[in-house]
């Protein structure tokens, strides 16, 4: 693919996501170099500008009934994501005592399976594969358990 076509390609969806998201300044910093050096970009950037402009300053109206639905809808999805956010912190917590575990205990278990590895006269790769096991299970234990309750979110929200 043509580089200068994907960097084409970035700088729109940059310019649709910084009217709708923001942009973090590393990404506004490269869109606003890319637009200055880019007569294309520029054109779609101040196109975009105009349109959005424009649909504000249409009149909308809305029967109460309809404000106060979305104002609830609006406040019920605040607070499930307000939920999601503080119910990630109990993994947050245990990715960082996995960590910390398997850092701490590391030069341990090196030893105890190394001395065992040499008593049993097994091969260097098997006590050493263990080893690696025994290092990644506790991130793969608490992967697996971010990616099952991701799921189990996205299927209640399905649902409602």
């Amino acid at each position: 693919m043509d580089m200068s076509l994907n960097n084409h390609e970035h700088a729109r969806t940059l310019l649709a996501k910084q009217h709708i998201e923001g942009l973090p300044d590393f990404e506004q910093r490269w869109l606003d170099e890319h637009v200055a050096g880019c007569g294309d970009c520029a054109a779609a950037a101040t196109a975009l500008t105009a349109a959005i402009r424009d649909f504000r300053s249409l009149p909308v109206s809305a029967s109460p009934e309809l404000v106060q639905r979305t104002a609830f809808a609006v406040r019920r999805r605040a607070r499930e994501l307000q939920a999601e956010k503080m119910s990630a912190a109990p993994m947050w917590i245990a990715a960082l005592l996995c960590s910390a575990l398997m850092i701490f205990t590391l030069p341990l278990v090196w030893d105890a399976l190394g001395r065992f590895g040499r008593l049993a006269q097994a091969p260097v790769i098997l006590w050493q594969t263990a080893i690696l096991m025994w290092w990644f299970m506790p991130a793969t234990i608490v992967a697996a358990a971010a990616a099952c309750r991701k799921a189990s979110a996205e299927a209640r929200r399905r649902q409602q």
